[in-house]
């Protein structure tokens, strides 16, 4: 188990720490501010924070169930409905935020090396 921390950027203090699945790799908030979600590297997964509480919403979602890649990078869409996930060896996956569920298989499949993701901010493009 690992921990990520809610900071008051007004004090530059951690006010929580909130246990997430194992290495977290990275985070994205939703745009209106509700839910934070964050990308476990080694066991594939994706943990969900509410942010008014700093607390787990639900258990980890379980992006892919092998241990051929790991999960590193996470870009929320502008509407926060879809957060778009990358996996070092398969390519990019989504994830829908209202059911909080994985969508299919990874919609770009590339291997090696995919680390970083981004979105538009018109959400038209990843």
């Amino acid at each position: 188990m690992r921990h990520c921390y809610a900071v008051n950027t007004d004090t530059n203090t951690v006010v929580a720490t909130i246990p997430v699945d194992n290495t977290p790799s990275g985070v994205a908030v939703t745009p209106d501010g509700k839910s934070a979600y964050v990308v476990n590297l080694t066991t594939n997964t994706i943990s969900t924070i509410n942010t008014a509480t700093n607390t787990l919403v639900n258990p980890p979602i379980q992006v892919v169930q092998r241990t051929l890649g790991d999960l590193f990078g996470i870009a929320m869409t502008p509407d926060g409905k879809f957060a778009y996930v990358t996996e070092t060896s398969d390519g990019v996956w989504v994830n829908n935020t209202g059911t909080n569920a994985v969508v299919g298989s990874p919609i770009v499949t590339a291997t090696g090396g995919n680390t970083a993701v981004a979105v538009t901010p018109n959400g038209k493009f990843v």
